[in-house]
């Protein structure tokens, strides 16, 4: 160890060792009781004025609706479990619909309240509304599969949905 280390050892310890009798001396000069009475009616004033000015300092209406919601209880389940329906695909695929250029992935969907949102090839959709891929157009959304409108006619194209399962047997081993 050199002489600089040793130095600030020395000092650190030189100030822990006075930080540790300023604390567990006793003082030797105890205080008078006139300040201990003059402080605490100093702290009876403070207080005293800190409850008078309360009443000054309400709640407004938005502060108020935030407590009494946060208060209530929720109006459903929003961790709501949804289960699958086991081969419930129905068969409405048409012949004369052409299979699309680029492969449709229903890979999940998202419920809000009454809405639900379908993702397909890694969009949000709505029924109603048209894909990316020309000439479809979003029918229903369920949740074992979606229904694709072709165009302006009937025919309608059924993509179930796919499951993507992590399997653990799978994994590569280690290497050594």
């Amino acid at each position: 160890m050199s002489k600089r280390e040793k130095g600030i050892l020395i000092v650190m310890a030189l100030a822990v060792l006075y930080g540790g009798y300023s604390l567990l001396a006793p003082s030797t000069e105890p205080t008078p009781p006139e300040a201990t009475t003059q402080s605490l009616q100093d702290v009876e004033g403070f207080v005293l004025g800190v409850i008078a000015e309360l009443p000054r300092f309400s709640l407004n209406k938005t502060e108020e609706y935030m407590i009494a919601a946060a208060t209530a209880p929720w109006g459903g389940n929003p961790f709501l479990k949804v289960t699958l329906e086991e081969n419930n695909i129905p068969d409405k695929l048409s012949a004369t619909v052409p299979e699309p250029k680029v492969p449709l992935v229903y890979s999940g969907f998202i419920e809000l309240g009454d809405r639900r949102l379908a993702i397909l090839n890694n969009r949000e959709y709505e029924p109603g509304d048209a894909l990316e891929i020309s000439g479809y157009s979003l029918l229903a959304v369920y949740p074992s599969h979606v229904e694709l409108k072709w165009l302006d006619s009937d025919d309608v194209r059924v993509i179930p949905l796919e499951e993507f399962v992590r399997r653990e047997d799978n994994l590569n081993p280690p290497k050594k």
